[in-house]
């Protein structure tokens, strides 16, 4: 390896690597377990083509250690999006905050800034996360098939008699 006498090895391997590959700024924590919270981070992890965000499920004990600070019970009602400050986002700001990382997706977060779109946005997001196990679980969310689910709430709705038992 070849040194100038003001670069040290430590610093020469640094500087290398740190124009390699830079580390994630952000770090997306969402539900590991949830089949739609998996294809959105899949979505994300396709257009972060900067490598800025890190992602990680609220169910890897890496959370617990790195992340202290956030209450599982916020993760498992919104996806959190942890800054490399420690700045924190959830839910439809953290969705607004991911767009703005996307370089073809960023574009769209002014209208974020139009009068009513953010609580909107904060509604739909409310909806989609209550309604998620129904939009893209299974078993493990002890939901089932949605159409299961229809099928016995219909039949909950016919009172019982001789005939239906």
């Amino acid at each position: 390896m070849l040194l100038s006498r003001n670069c040290s090895p430590l610093s020469a391997q640094f500087s290398f690597f740190s124009m390699v590959s830079k580390p994630p700024r952000f770090t997306l924590i969402y539900d590991g377990e949830c089949a739609l919270c998996r294809r959105s981070v899949e979505w994300v992890r396709v257009r972060d083509q900067s490598g800025a965000i890190e992602f990680l499920p609220y169910q890897d004990r890496r959370f617990a250690e790195r992340f202290p600070w956030v209450p599982e019970e916020d993760v498992r009602n919104a996806m959190q999006l942890v800054g490399a400050g420690g700045s924190r986002s959830q839910g439809a700001e953290a969705v607004e905050e991911v767009l703005g990382l996307l370089p073809r997706w960023r574009r769209l977060t002014p209208l974020f800034g139009l009068p009513g779109v953010r609580t909107l946005a904060r509604i739909v997001y409310a909806g989609v996360a209550r309604n998620r196990r129904r939009l893209g679980c299974a078993e493990h969310c002890g939901v089932g098939d949605a159409r299961v689910r229809v099928r016995e709430r219909s039949a909950a709705m016919v009172p019982e008699t001789e005939e239906t038992r």
